[in-house]
């Protein structure tokens, strides 16, 4: 899959004719100015097709808007954000401090966006996070200078919570997850909204990042369960769904929307039938905005959209409407920072804005992988309106409770 995600921002660059590397004279002589743009994203280690996806997406934008943001032509920077914090560190200070990037784009690891926030708040740069989910990088007072226009770990999963206790009336479930910020988070905000709405957690499993052992791991899953919730990212959901299928257990399972991602659906095939997730984003979901990404974006490139491409696009389409409201000339940064505070769009997902910490708010989907004409896919079963990153919850009561990490092996109640 790595190399059809890597084909996407190919493909884009050789049929839009577009120049990704700097802007055209001629846009700018019609434009407002210029904005510098670093795209930091893995183009290298386990998640550079995630990577490479966000990168398509922030692209496609541009192709299908004049190569344009808000009026300004755009020289775009690109970086491998790479498999180590070291790396990230090291690109993001080449572009700011060498190619002196207005902005930066980007960041799928969480470990990364966390060391990355001082950096970026120092030099006063924006950042526009478009993969990273750790709670932590938007529930502590972040650096000003911060936005994310991808889901926390927990956003997408505590309305699943709600779901799958009242909706899908499943009252006793089992959590396996990877064990790191990601999968602990996301594992913790299912639990929560679901042991909230009176139904019971029995099995917390957390099998270590790196090719475990599926196989053992769904072998030891409690049999009293009547579902089991998944956080399991990357390849490994590849690996998760086909242990759990092939094992033969007739208990639901359900999940955070990487376990079946656009990207793994062609892989994973039968066995993600029937899968159902939360995400913010299902490449089914009805509404104009959403019919023509989708459509221009695979006739343009032959490959599905998922939620990383449309993160990107997200991050192009909210910047472009901060940018609108900007005057002609250079890019202030501080004035760029309180127009993008104010923006709302309809984006492929839906209705976007951001909150007070500069974390997006949007409608959350339950889907369920259905097979249609052929094709897997995420069908819209529910819509959640306008959730933000504390839900249902009062903001200032859920950071004062205890960090999921703390919670941890807490939830179950054999």
């Amino acid at each position: 899959m790595l190399r059809f995600a890597r084909a996407i921002v190919a493909t884009l660059v050789l049929l839009t004719g577009s120049v990704w590397y700097g802007s055209s004279p001629a846009a700018e002589g019609l434009g407002k100015g210029t904005i510098r743009i670093g795209l930091l994203d893995p183009a290298t280690g386990p998640v550079a097709s995630e990577g490479a996806n966000v990168d398509g997406g922030f692209r496609y934008y541009l192709a299908s808007h004049g190569d344009k943001l808000g009026g300004f032509a755009v020289e775009l920077r690109t970086g491998d954000e790479g498999s180590t914090t070291e790396q990230a560190l090291t690109v993001a200070h080449q572009l700011v401090e060498q190619d002196a990037v207005d902005a930066i784009v980007g960041v799928v690891n969480s470990s990364d966006a966390l060391a990355l926030g001082p950096y970026i708040g120092a030099q006063k740069k924006l950042l526009i996070i478009a993969g990273a989910g750790a709670d932590g990088l938007t529930q502590t007072p972040p650096p000003k200078t911060i936005f994310r226009v991808a889901h926390t770990s927990s956003q997408d999963v505590m309305p699943l919570g709600d779901y799958v206790c009242h909706r899908m009336r499943l009252r006793t479930a089992a959590i396996v997850a990877t064990d790191y910020a990601y999968g602990v988070e996301a594992a913790g905000g299912f639990a929560r909204a679901y042991t909230d709405a009176r139904c019971h957690i029995i099995q917390e499993q957390y099998a270590p990042p790196g090719n475990p052992d599926w196989a053992s791991t769904v072998g030891k899953i409690d049999k009293r369960a009547q579902v089991v919730f998944g956080a399991v990212g990357g390849m490994d959901s590849v690996s998760f769904v086909t242990a759990y299928r092939s094992a033969g257990p007739k208990t639901e399972l359900v999940g955070d929307a990487n376990l079946t991602d656009e990207e793994w659906l062609p892989i994973e095939r039968e066995h993600a039938l029937g899968v159902t997730t939360g995400s913010h984003y299902a490449a089914t979901v009805k509404n104009p905005a959403n019919l023509a990404f989708r459509l221009g974006y695979e006739s343009l490139t032959g490959h599905h959209v998922g939620e990383y491409t449309e993160n990107g696009y997200v991050a192009a389409q909210m910047l472009s409407a901060a940018l609108d409201k900007l005057p002609s000339g250079a890019i202030k940064t501080d004035v760029l920072i309180a127009a993008l505070r104010g923006v709302a769009v309809e984006a492929p997902r839906g209705p976007v804005h951001f909150d007070k910490f500069q974390q997006v708010v949007n409608n959350v989907y339950i889907r369920r992988v259905r097979q249609v004409g052929g094709r897997f896919r995420n069908e819209v079963l529910d819509t959640y309106p306008d959730v933000s990153q504390f839900w249902q919850y009062d903001a200032d009561r859920y950071l004062a409770l205890p960090p999921y990490a703390k919670l941890k092996g807490a939830w179950a109640r054999p």
